[in-house]
């Protein structure tokens, strides 16, 4: 078995987890605070040091989790790659645990009780579409990220009042019983809202598709302050209520398509002032400067290069977008291939898992 420790920031190769705990030539003073286990042998209780704050399964591991297996001072579990085929049982998650990520293909009822008390950040597998009963989630709970294939009603009571951020799946299309508390809210492509699906008033942000039904429920969501629109393959304008002058997009299409779109978008909501938008490797800060006159500020950089790439430019809006038969190519900075060739362009494919200890993107 072989594991990565990470020491007071330095990395040591162990080979052997069960010869840790009582390896007396092992410094005691210094705390074991993370570890990756790349291994096959199922753990044993009290085979981790009482230390570890973090801890990550690789895909190889499938062993059952016993109760004491995993030390009282996790803070941070991730078993996004584990397959599990039994269930996980009340007492095997340490109550300590503020940030979790169930297994990828985990698809089977969460018991009363399974879920430490402690829990702030949670998202649940890719596969799992199982009904959560009222109680289930704990009233520490802020962030909850739903798998891709949930598809379940979300009956009152189910969410916490303590809940902040909640992001559906692509499946999901079911009533939902908000909570007041909830600030943040990410729904997908199957999501159609129902007129009865009223958004809480505390509804403070929302990132949503470019569809007809998503725009609808928009214009319910009269107490937001920010908005992002993920642009894809459904280009319809979107009615942004009055109160918002700053948005966020992100496109999955062309050039081309980005222009139109953003033509169409501000023809209908002038009051949109500055755009912050993505498109594949570049990101362009927008900022317009004279409505009446068209002129716009933007600034456009490569997301992944280490490299200075960005470029300032100003434009007159009117004449750029009009120019629909062409790309955003006067925009780009210079591209030099190798200031980038270490560069990390990641997808966005739910089932891709990371082995990353930062949960943020799981959530947001």
């Amino acid at each position: 078995m072989e594991l990565t420790l990470e020491v007071n920031d330095h990395i040591l190769e162990i080979e052997d987890i069960f010869g840790l705990a009582g390896n007396e030539s092992f410094v005691p003073h210094l705390p074991v605070i993370s570890v990756t286990i790349e291994g096959f042998e199922a753990i044993r209780p009290g085979a981790l040091p009482d230390t570890l704050k973090m801890l990550c399964f690789s895909h190889h591991y499938s062993e059952p989790l016993q109760v004491g297996c995993l030390p009282s001072s996790l803070t941070v579990l991730d078993l996004g790659k584990i397959i599990l085929k039994i269930p996980i049982t009340p007492g095997v998650l340490p109550h300590s645990v503020q940030r979790l990520r169930f297994p990828t293909w985990y698809n089977i009822e969460l018991e009363p009780g399974t879920l430490p008390r402690s829990l702030i950040q949670l998202k649940l597998g890719y596969n799992f579409n199982q009904r959560l009963g009222i109680g289930l989630l704990p009233s520490s709970l802020t962030k909850l990220k739903l798998g891709y294939e949930f598809n379940i009603p979300i009956e009152w009571g189910v969410l916490p009042t303590t809940l902040l951020s909640l992001k559906f799946g692509k499946c999901f299309n079911q009533s939902v019983s908000w909570p007041q508390s909830l600030e943040t809210l990410c729904i997908n492509r199957d999501y159609d809202p129902k007129s009865k699906d009223t958004p809480p008033s505390s509804l403070r942000y929302i990132n949503i598709l470019s569809f007809v039904n998503h725009s609808n429920f928009l214009n319910r969501c009269q107490s937001i302050k920010g908005l992002k629109i993920r642009v894809i393959d459904d280009i319809s304008e979107v009615l942004i209520p009055d109160g918002i002058h700053s948005i966020k997009l992100k496109f999955k299409t062309n050039a081309i398509q980005l222009k139109q779109y953003l033509k169409s978008l501000l023809e209908v909501n002038q009051q949109v002032t500055s755009i912050s938008m993505r498109l594949g490797v570049y990101r362009f800060e927008v900022l317009i400067l004279d409505s009446q006159k068209g002129w716009f500020a933007a600034w456009v950089s490569y997301i992944y290069g280490m490299s200075d790439t960005s470029k300032l430019m100003f434009l007159n809006l009117v004449d750029f977008l009009s120019a629909s038969d062409t790309g955003l190519n006067e925009l780009y900075p210079p591209y030099d291939k190798k200031h980038h060739q270490n560069d990390d362009v990641s997808s966005d494919n739910e089932s891709s898992v990371s082995g990353s200890y930062d949960l943020s993107e799981w959530i947001e």
